[in-house]
């Protein structure tokens, strides 16, 4: 270990190792290796298994508040939330939308953090798209998409 450190470089204030000693050796599904970052907690699969998962549960929740709770956005958070928004809906594709961008202009900082942070924005994505094109379109006959909310008698 020692060794390893003297051999390092700093960037940044920071200790880099050279490039063929960050990666370490791990086996995929077909038995060769693969160079994976130390510093990503994530592989490329996990990150692709984790963006299912969430994307699954993000969307139980959502049907949850929508079918067992009787809620509708459109209807429940317009008085509220639309005087802060300017009349805009914010769809949760919208915040994965954000997140993602965030993961892709700042992994090289954290990736660990990014890595996460990119999962959750995929979940989030996915989890609206399959919410109003794949359930409220063939339920209602609509997706429901509204960009903004209904105008009120005020």
């Amino acid at each position: 270990m020692l060794a390893r450190l003297q051999r390092s470089q700093r960037i940044g204030g920071r200790a880099v190792l050279p490039l063929d000693e960050r990666a370490t050796d791990n086996p995929d599904s077909s038995g060769t290796l693969a160079k994976l970052p130390i510093s990503s907690p994530l592989p490329n699969r996990q990150l692709g298994v984790w963006a299912v998962v969430l994307t699954v549960a993000f969307e139980a929740l959502t049907c949850v508040l929508r079918f067992g709770l009787k809620l509708e956005s459109t209807r429940d958070t317009a008085s509220v939330l639309s005087h802060f928004t300017c009349g805009y809906r914010i769809h949760h594709s919208y915040i994965g939308g954000a997140m993602i961008l965030l993961a892709a202009v700042l992994w090289d900082r954290n990736p660990r953090w990014m890595s996460w942070c990119l999962v959750i924005g995929l979940g989030l994505f996915f989890s609206d798209m399959i919410h109003h094109f794949l359930v409220l379109w063939p339920v209602f006959g609509s997706p429901q998409f509204d960009l903004t909310y209904p105008a009120t008698d005020v």
